[in-house]
């Protein structure tokens, strides 16, 4: 049996273009790579795109409530192909739940995935928002 993983963590932010690009370009001057994916396409075969581009595409799957949601497909350890979904959402009560999921040839520390690697780039991520709430789970 398969199991998925994800870090979630809210934040005191508006749910805005601004707001999601702020933590995209974070991750580009990490070397991240986004990708503009059809929903049910091969991820990797999609274009590149930038954290500006990235950043609407989200705002715009979140307005239009687009298959597949406010997400968007990222490369975040080039040299080994890591791979993870980055999704935006807005929860009832306000503010931004940005989730870190379906991790592609995960990191590991020995034979488990490694969740401080993911959590601490997480966080850093984010450092530019006040967080009230970090989950990790698996379903």
């Amino acid at each position: 049996m398969s199991m998925d993983y994800v870090i979630k963590i809210n934040l005191y932010a508006p749910y805005t273009q601004e707001t999601v690009y702020k933590i995209l370009h974070k991750g580009s001057k990490k070397k991240f790579i986004y990708h503009d994916y059809v929903f049910g396409a091969l991820y990797k075969n999609a274009p590149i795109i930038d954290a500006h581009a990235g950043a609407a595409k989200i705002i715009n799957a979140y307005n239009n409530d687009t298959e597949g949601g406010p997400s968007i497909f990222v490369i975040i350890d080039s040299p080994i192909d890591t791979d993870v979904f980055f999704w935006f959402d807005k929860p009832e009560d306000g503010g931004v739940e940005f989730t870190i999921g379906n991790f592609g040839n995960p990191r590991k520390k020995g034979s488990y995935i490694d969740f401080d690697y993911y959590l601490r780039m997480a966080l850093d991520l984010c450092e530019d928002f006040s967080i009230f709430a970090v989950k990790a789970d698996m379903f």
